[in-house]
């Protein structure tokens, strides 16, 4: 029996982390990071004729009216342009996470830049972008043959770093680098449209 206590403590069994047997949800993103980490309230999933402004009730929103636009050239990546919420939302319905950073309106390097960068300990606000990055290359590619991870600068976010997913928006003011894997790993593919 003592056997068996000294074991349980020392596995990770119950760990907050969720990496350890601790038998909770593996799609609930609270685990990762319970202060910053929040379900938020389905907007639904109306597509509006592009370019219609939408006000969402959520900053930033994980859900609601937008665009039929996540494809082409905002489909996908890292990208040194603000990409509009109304298309961005429709990423999220198709099971991809955004990762919004808010500098102060400082915008991050041209995309080749972004990816392989030369100095990114020189870009302002580089704590932020090179997490995020991280987290966008180190992903593989899924059953369709695609990483369903967007990166964007948000000037209007309330925070400095978020990751929003279905539903589900993490939000610091600090870079927490496991907390954001954890929340990709828990609600990639997660939307209500499994595709592409």
């Amino acid at each position: 029996m003592r056997w068996l206590v000294f074991a349980w403590l020392f596995c990770g069994c119950g760990s907050p982390s969720g990496n350890g047997g601790d038998g909770g949800d593996p799609h609930d993103p609270v685990r990762c990071s319970p202060q910053e980490t929040m379900a938020v309230a389905d907007e639904g999933r109306v597509h509006v004729p592009y370019p219609t402004p939408i006000t969402y009730k959520h900053d930033p929103p994980a859900s609601g009216p937008h665009w039929p636009l996540p494809y082409g050239r905002w489909a996908w990546g890292a990208f040194d342009e603000t990409i509009p919420r109304e298309s961005w939302v429709h990423n999220l319905e198709h099971g991809g996470i955004v990762l919004l950073y808010n500098c102060s309106g400082v915008s991050a390097p041209n995309y080749d830049a972004f990816m392989n960068p030369p100095d990114a300990g020189s870009w302002p606000c580089a704590d932020v972008t090179d997490a995020l990055r991280t987290v966008l290359a180190e992903e593989p590619p899924d059953k369709f043959g695609e990483v369903r991870i967007l990166v964007t600068a948000d000037e209007a976010a309330p925070k400095k770093v978020s990751a929003v997913a279905w539903d589900w928006v993490y939000q610091s003011d600090t870079v927490d680098l496991t907390a954001l894997r954890c929340f990709r790993d828990a609600r990639y593919g997660m939307g209500p449209e499994d595709a592409p």
